[in-house]
């Protein structure tokens, strides 16, 4: 059973369980029930939202598993580091140097006799250990007896003679390195224990690796999510280890072709050798199964890949699949710079209507019917006073995006990293935790009478409300438009005009709005109909459930996510 389907019934599971033993407390009359029974309800649909994002998020944090050493499409094995081929020993040198050459392998030279006693200890003991597998499967392996008349040339001229074992390190070109050269002569002391040559092992290849990364490729994951974050573009990230022949391929034939290095420019690029120490934490973190692994971050995304690939692809493929995916901010920005103003509203105003389809933006629309259950509207308020309320919504929603626009025409760049920001995300998540608490009738509705009794009117409170839940709601979506929306703050923020800012801003806020308007508009005509029966308190307390769903997705920026997925066995 894999991590995915174990993730989904327990959550199942746990669902029913809440809606099962706390029934009767979370349809019960918040008015008839103390502040301990209150309490109890709260953290029932609390645990039950929890389980619901469970079950969502099983099919967004967990990978498609695979077999390890499962064939690909292409009859490749993808195998993960603990489950290297067994080690290949080469007793010719010559062979071993072409070996190297064509792999990208640096070499490890093992010289040894029969009458060499510490030698055999040497290559049962520690050469062969199981915890050095992963780092020896690096190197092409050579073996050589140096009573061999064969080896007698190689002998001499690194003048090995009999001080035995003796250890060299060559690159793939075949040139040794030769202040890691360990003897008997130099009273090797990592010879002695498999612990004390792993850091020799890790010293060399850090020197001689093999597949040098490619000019303008980090070699640290942390660092190419923040220079992508800063610099707001998406992140490439390519999984490699020695022993992986895909990857090498990889790196040989695909990612130095003219049109995938061009594609690739658009990239923030990070290299990443799995099998250093420092990698290890990777592997867990997104649930690798095997290499290659070349995975794409949104900017400033550090959880969930936009996808990966888990295996070798043609140049030209790659290049396509490149092409397809960056749908670049930069790209946007330059192609709007070349299309009329009225074109480009239009298609701003589409944009917003798109944007607002998005599966992350759903459960903001469950936000409107949560409004409009606090805020105090009548059953029979007319068409003329909802489609008033309905309008502020989206007036809230252009002004907060009208103020993006001002700020980036400004030279405000960093507005598109303020939308990922953990506290941003994180005060979005106590929102729908509130909301959530007062459809349970655990808190108050939110009906702000402080607001109605300061403008003596409860119309005009309520519009003003709706207009800040406008503002509250442009936030709350603005994370889900991803690269559109940062394209544009992008070209506005090039172009420097300040009315452009506002008004292609408001256009993108009015597509967005046209949804919400309708929702907006015609909510309390659902709502009306699910009073009618008897199950609307089960409803009501379903959407609670839905809002505190959402309030863990919100969480993302605070907690990892991934790290919690991963406690799911597989």
């Amino acid at each position: 059973m894999t991590s995915r389907i174990i993730c989904i019934v327990l959550s199942a599971v746990a669902l029913a369980a809440c809606f099962g033993f706390g029934r009767k407390l979370l349809l019960g009359h918040a008015f008839l029930q103390s502040k301990g029974q209150k309490a109890l309800k709260f953290l029932i649909g609390l645990v039950a939202g929890f389980s619901l994002f469970l079950m969502v998020g099983a099919f967004f944090y967990l990978p498609v598993e695979k077999e390890v050493g499962e064939p690909t499409a292409k009859g490749a094995a993808q195998t993960a580091p603990d489950a290297v081929p067994d080690l290949v020993w080469i007793e010719d040198f010559a062979e071993a140097r072409k070996a190297a050459k064509e792999s990208g392998k640096p070499m490890l030279v093992d010289c040894w006799a029969a009458w060499c006693k510490p030698c055999k200890k040497l290559f049962k003991n520690v050469l062969t250990h199981d915890s050095l597998r992963s780092r020896m499967g690096r190197f092409v392996l050579v073996k050589m007896n140096t009573d061999d008349e064969a080896n007698e040339e190689f002998v001499e001229k690194h003048e090995i003679g009999d001080d035995l074992p003796w250890v060299g390190f060559f690159s793939s070109d075949g040139k040794l390195l030769k202040e890691e050269v360990l003897n008997a002569e130099s009273g090797a002391e990592p010879f002695s224990s498999p612990e004390k040559f792993a850091p020799v092992l890790d010293r060399v290849l850090k020197k001689i690796g093999g597949a040098e990364e490619s000019a303008g490729w980090l070699t640290d994951l942390r660092e190419g999510f923040k220079l992508a974050e800063e610099q707001n573009k998406p992140l490439l990230v390519d999984g490699w280890a020695v022993w992986c022949t895909s990857c090498i391929k990889l790196k040989k034939e695909t990612f130095t072709d003219p049109k995938v290095k061009k594609e690739l420019e658009k990239f923030v690029t990070v290299a990443l050798d799995m099998d250093l120490p420092e990698n290890e934490w990777v592997w867990d973190t997104y649930s690798i199964k095997g290499l290659p692994w070349v995975a794409v971050f949104e900017p400033g995304e550090r959880e969930k890949p936009r996808w990966m690939l888990p295996d070798f692809e043609p140049p030209e493929k790659f290049a396509a699949r490149l092409t397809a995916a960056s749908v670049e901010q930069d790209d946007i920005a330059s192609w709007l710079k070349k299309k009329g103003l009225a074109f480009t509203l239009l298609l701003v105003f589409l944009a917003g209507i798109l944007a607002s389809l998005t599966p992350c933006a759903y459960p903001s629309y469950l936000l409107i019917f949560g409004f409009f259950s606090g805020s105090g509207a009548d059953d029979k308020t007319g068409p003329a006073a909802r489609a008033l309320l309905a309008a502020a919504i989206v007036l809230g929603m252009g002004a907060s995006y009208s103020a993006a626009g001002l700020i980036a025409a400004f030279g405000g760049g960093a507005v598109g990293r303020v939308m990922t920001n953990p506290y941003v995300m994180g005060g979005i998540a106590v929102l729908f935790i509130l909301m959530g608490a007062s459809s349970l009738s655990v808190l108050p509705q939110m009906e702000f009478q402080g607001i109605k009794s300061a403008l003596h009117s409860k119309g005009k409170s309520n519009l003003l409300w709706a207009f800040v839940f406008g503002l509250v709601m442009g936030l709350i979506v603005a994370p889900c438009v991803g690269p559109i929306l940062i394209g544009i703050l992008t070209y506005i923020a090039a172009e420097g005009d300040k009315l452009l800012g506002v008004l292609l801003m408001s256009t993108f806020a009015l597509g967005m709005g046209v949804l919400f308007f309708v929702l907006a508009f015609f909510s309390q005509t659902v709502r009306s109909r699910l009073k009618m029966g008897a199950w609307s308190e089960f409803i009501t307390v379903l959407f609670s459930v839905i809002f505190f769903a959402a309030a863990f997705y919100y969480l993302k920026g605070v907690i990892p996510y991934e790290g919690l997925f991963r406690l799911f066995p597989g």
